[in-house]
């Protein structure tokens, strides 16, 4: 028996196994391999035939971990031959993480000092004259903004 293998499956995933290597040593008389006989697990899963498919479901029961497959062959006149392999099933779902140095990650944001803004000066025209009967300049009161930096990012505590 030629169990092929060893065998690796992400779980959701069916996976084929394959015996065909198998070979009976009195082909050349004639006889040849009848049946094939799989047992993973130690007889969890039984399975027949030279490449049987072990479905999706049927990996996720098995789970997570390195299981024993056995084939047996027998051939026309009853002789049985046995070899065994592996079949190892992972858990490889993408999961989305990232770590940032330091914890938590942040940007320091400084205030910027008071600036005064400049005041407006307008100078009169005709018209405006015309109307006031006057003429000179206006001055608009002192106005006092913060100014503050935009931060690239934000402090973000991550669990």
């Amino acid at each position: 028996a030629n169990p092929g293998g060893p065998y690796v499956v992400d779980l959701d995933n069916p996976i084929t196994l394959d015996g065909s290597g198998s070979s009976d040593p009195n082909a050349a008389a004639g006889d040849s391999i009848v049946t094939y006989h799989w047992s993973i697990n130690g007889g969890v899963l039984i399975l027949s035939g030279p490449t049987p498919v072990l479905t999706a479901a049927q990996i996720n029961t098995l789970g997570v971990g390195v299981r024993p497959v056995s084939l047996t062959v027998t051939d026309e006149f009853g002789a049985t031959g046995s070899a065994s392999t592996t079949l190892s099933i992972y858990d490889n779902t993408p999961v989305a993480a990232f770590t940032a140095s330091p914890n938590p990650a942040a940007l320091p944001v400084r205030a910027l000092p008071l600036m005064p803004v400049p005041p407006i000066t307008t100078v009169p025209t005709a018209a405006s004259s015309a109307m006031s009967g006057t003429s000179g300049t206006a001055l608009r009161a002192v106005e006092y903004r913060q100014l503050m930096p935009m931060p690239l990012s934000a402090a973000i505590p991550l669990l």
